[in-house]
């Protein structure tokens, strides 16, 4: 995860990108040019912060009768600490066989 970046701009100009804190507003820039690919200035120097590879995965599928309720989990997901590699949402009803398959791995 970079936190802060140092740019140089297509102008020349050096530019640091502070870090931002999680309660903050507007763009994160850091992100913005690490996501440019260089197009809107060249990263010199980065801090970034490194972590753990997690001792444990976990893959799970969850469906909820409506899209507030899912929404409502996905805060409290968040909220807690833990930290989902993806998280997707549908309106697509899942298929029975794969309805099926998430009970039997939660009954194991």
């Amino acid at each position: 995860h970079v936190l802060s970046a140092e740019v140089v701009l297509p102008n020349g100009n050096i530019v640091e990108l502070p870090s931002v804190p999680k309660h903050g507003v507007g763009p994160e820039l850091t992100q913005l040019f690490v996501g440019s690919e260089g197009t809107l200035g060249v990263i010199t120097a980065v801090r970034v912060k490194l972590r753990k590879v997690p001792v444990k995965r976990r893959f799970s599928v969850f469906s909820f009768e409506t899209l507030s309720h899912g929404i409502e989990a996905g805060r409290q997901i968040m909220t807690s600490g833990l930290r989902p590699s993806c998280a997707c949402t549908t309106r697509t009803p899942l298929p029975k066989a794969l309805k099926e398959r998430c009970k039997q791995a939660w009954k194991a």
